[in-house]
């Protein structure tokens, strides 16, 4: 049971902190290049109009934030993990991809921004998991049940 929790633990926890820490590089990024003072974030006409006009810097921000947040909730969650560590950061990995396609089917993004976008995660996560995960990686055995 104890085990199962801590299966369960990692994912939340990686999540969490990965949001976080997305959120936090989104905030950057619009203290850095502020939107379009016409902006009514409310009004999905007015989101995708301003899509058009935000500046690459702004995008690659939010790019850079996804990455960080994805590589850093992956590694939280291979840490946490009690066994199987690289595929629990994995499956961080894919939650914060189909979060990711989800937010860019919303509005009209560039194409680069898709390719980047959906090409990212999943290796950001593996090199978090990767480096969190360390020797400990090992497969399950059956000393390691409760």
């Amino acid at each position: 049971m104890f085990r199962t929790l801590r299966i369960v633990l990692a994912v939340v926890v990686g999540m969490l902190a990965g949001f976080w820490i997305i959120m936090a590089g989104q905030m950057l990024g619009q203290k850095v290049y502020p939107p379009p003072p016409w902006l009514d974030i409310k009004d999905p006409a007015s989101i995708g109009e301003a899509m058009k006009v935000i500046p690459t810097g702004a995008l690659a921000i939010v790019l850079i934030s996804w990455a960080v947040g994805t590589f850093i909730a992956a590694g939280i969650a291979a840490r946490i993990a009690p066994t199987w560590k690289i595929g629990q950061g994995m499956i961080v990995g894919v939650l914060f991809l189909l979060s990711g396609i989800s937010n860019m089917s919303m509005f009209p993004h560039p194409a680069w921004f898709w390719v980047v976008g959906v090409v990212e995660f999943l290796p950001a996560a593996y090199l978090g998991a990767k480096l969190c995960a360390g020797s400990e990686s090992k497969v399950a055995s059956p000393a390691d049940e409760d």
